[in-house]
């Protein structure tokens, strides 16, 4: 199954500023938004997990799959792979407290353990909103002046691990 451990984004401010700054930016490109309900941060992108190793690995990752209080900031934008000819639009995640970048370390070394694949760059916490078709002729001087754009902030979290099945219609998630 293929799976990733991350957090789903459910605050209502959040989501009503991501409303928002699709209304404002609507003429700047075209391209899928992300739907409100699978708004989420990743820390570790898994792929795909056997049914073999899936028990052991959950009784591993169980104990960190719970609520955390730490205040997320979500704010400014970011193009991926940069911001001139994205291909992505995300929102980026501060974490005062740097527990986010602690978490992800921690799941990191137990995929490890169980030689699963991870990114093992440099973790940027972030909220993908839309993945771009095209863009307009002025979307860079119109995206700039939303590059600050302020989403909101979280005071909690829980994290969970996602299977992702693709389908023609998108990803449909479920936490486990």
């Amino acid at each position: 199954m293929r799976l990733f451990i991350g957090t789903f984004v459910q605050s209502t401010e959040i989501i009503e500023r991501y409303h928002q700054f699709q209304n404002l930016t609507n003429n700047c490109f075209t391209g899928k938004w992300v739907e409100d309900a699978n708004l989420h941060f990743t820390f570790h992108f898994l792929g795909d997990v056997s049914d073999e190793k899936f028990p052991e690995l959950y009784e591993h990752l169980k104990q960190y799959l719970v609520e955390y209080e730490e205040k997320l900031i979500i704010k400014s934008i970011e193009g991926f792979p940069n911001i001139n000819k994205p291909r992505q639009l995300v929102g980026k995640i501060f974490s005062p407290s740097k527990e986010i970048f602690k978490l992800h370390s921690t799941f990191g070394k137990i995929l490890q353990n169980y030689n699963i694949e991870y990114d093992k760059f440099n973790y940027r916490p972030h909220l993908t909103l839309i993945r771009i078709k095209s863009l307009s002729e002025n979307y860079a001087e119109k995206l700039d002046s939303f590059r600050y754009f302020d989403f909101g902030e979280i005071l909690k979290y829980r994290v969970d691990l996602i299977q992702s099945t693709l389908t023609p219609k998108g990803p449909i998630y479920k936490s486990l």
